[in-house]
């Protein structure tokens, strides 16, 4: 490999962004507050990432101070499986903190990410992500598993249609 294409492959990263099912913060009848966030990838090297399932937020009754969804053990979380050369090592970081915009008034929802892996497709058995720059190795398929959840801080929320985005940098070291 040239030393070009080795620096590439350091320097390369994917961004993702997690598609969410609305949710929403009202009784029915209610106002409701609504959230979505486009999935979309580029593949700027050989690691290829798959949405395999979308990030679901639950209907959320008012009043409520967080919404939580466990990456490890809930089954709204998001799944993205990335491909690679099988046993190689990758570098993993992504963006913790991000803010849902309200699309109609401009108003902010903070939420942060959380994110368990596995080379397994094994959720319950997924390790949590706490560090940025992490390193794991692709499994004997070349593939590594993503569970996407977070925890939205909810008081004080208006209601509306909020979108956002979650970027996950993959790189091979």
């Amino acid at each position: 490999m040239t030393r070009f294409a080795k620096m590439f492959a350091l320097c390369a990263g994917l961004c993702f962004l997690i598609a969410t099912a609305p949710f929403s913060l009202a009784q029915p009848g209610e106002d409701r507050i609504s959230a979505t966030v486009n999935i979309n990838a580029e593949i700027v090297n050989i690691i290829e990432m798959t949405t395999l399932r979308d990030l679901v937020f639950p209907q959320v009754g008012s009043g409520r101070p967080q919404l939580e969804i466990n990456p490890v053990f809930d089954s709204m979380a998001g799944l993205l499986r990335a491909n690679g050369r099988p046993g190689a090592q990758i570098r993993v970081s992504f963006s913790e903190h991000q803010e849902l915009i309200n699309r109609d008034t401009g108003a902010v929802l903070p939420f942060r990410y959380v994110v368990s892996a596995n080379s397994d497709y094994i959720q319950e058995s997924s390790e949590l992500i706490w560090q940025l720059n992490r390193e794991f190795q692709l499994n004997e398929n070349g593939e590594f598993f993503f569970w996407i959840g977070g925890v939205a801080e909810m008081e004080g929320t208006g209601r509306g249609h909020y979108t956002g985005e979650f970027t996950i940098e993959i790189e091979y070291i």
